[in-house]
């Protein structure tokens, strides 16, 4: 199938998740969406040219189901896990019945139970802006991931690159005024846990990351930019956005990184999760 074949499809597919989000008329949906657009779409274009239709998809961290809905119309079956309470909001109940997408309620994705029975079941383990919100030990999470992707697998992994242009300049800033280094108080307070950019990661760091692990790893990144151009709401918003883009024409200061990890199976994995002891 052609790249303009693909290229249609996905578009269309976007189109129509689009059309959902606006018919359920919550302003938190619709924001995400319209945010993130982008990103679903270079998401979607990653996927279709390294899987074929068909293949099994767990997305972890499935918020309020866009990704998911992307990849069923692109005929994928996709696997959505979140906690709890998102199966509990009425519009997500109806995304899962129209779009065929089968929900697994997680809780605790430090033990991830929820896909212990579920050895060598996906072809690709979708895992996008997710890994900066990580406050847990992530050892066993990626141990129970490893075991529930076949063979020559992928995972497939969106984050913010921490040495995106604005937030370099925003810790140095901080730090010259001695205000600190990491998250705002206020920030910790207003949010709930996993609304925190806890730790974001470069591109190296990535690497190192998923190599510690394992060396059935292989991990290919890229830098992109999803981020659109609009109408500032004064000096200080316009400054920021055009630190963005700037940062994507430098290239290592580009704002997101797109990881796409083959999984070998062969050697296993190389460390434990620490104990208290």
């Amino acid at each position: 199938m052609s790249e303009t074949i693909h290229a249609n499809e996905i578009t269309n597919a976007i189109a129509k998740v689009e059309g959902e989000v606006i018919a359920a008329n919550n302003p938190k949906d619709l924001e995400y969406f319209l945010y993130h657009e982008k990103r679903f779409e270079r998401m979607a274009q990653s996927i279709v040219k390294s899987v074929p239709r068909g293949g099994k998809i767990l997305d972890i961290g499935s918020h309020y189901l866009h990704s998911s809905m992307v990849l069923t119309q692109l005929g994928y079956k996709v696997f959505a896990v979140d906690v709890s309470a998102f199966w509990e909001i009425d519009f997500i109940k109806a995304r899962m019945a129209d779009f065929d997408i089968e929900g697994i309620p997680e809780n605790d994705l430090e033990s991830f139970e929820s896909v212990a029975e579920m050895p060598n079941t996906y072809d690709v383990v979708l895992f996008t802006e997710i890994l900066e919100h990580i406050t847990f030990n992530p050892v066993n999470f990626w141990r129970k991931v490893y075991g529930t992707l076949r063979d020559n697998g992928l995972i497939y992994l969106s984050t913010p690159n921490s040495l995106a242009l604005p937030s370099l300049l925003r810790s140095s800033r901080n730090l010259l005024m001695l205000r600190g280094v990491g998250i705002k108080v206020s920030d910790i307070f207003s949010h709930v846990t996993y609304g925190h950019h806890w730790k974001e990661f470069s591109r190296t760091e990535i690497k190192t990351y998923f190599g510690m692990l394992s060396d059935d790893f292989d991990v290919c990144t890229n830098f992109f930019i999803f981020h659109k151009r609009v109408a500032g709401k004064g000096v200080r918003d316009w400054l920021w956005q055009s630190l963005i883009f700037i940062g994507h024409w430098l290239y290592y200061f580009s704002p997101t990184i797109e990881a796409i990890i083959k999984v070998n199976k062969g050697k296993g994995f190389k460390i434990d999760s620490p104990g208290y002891h």
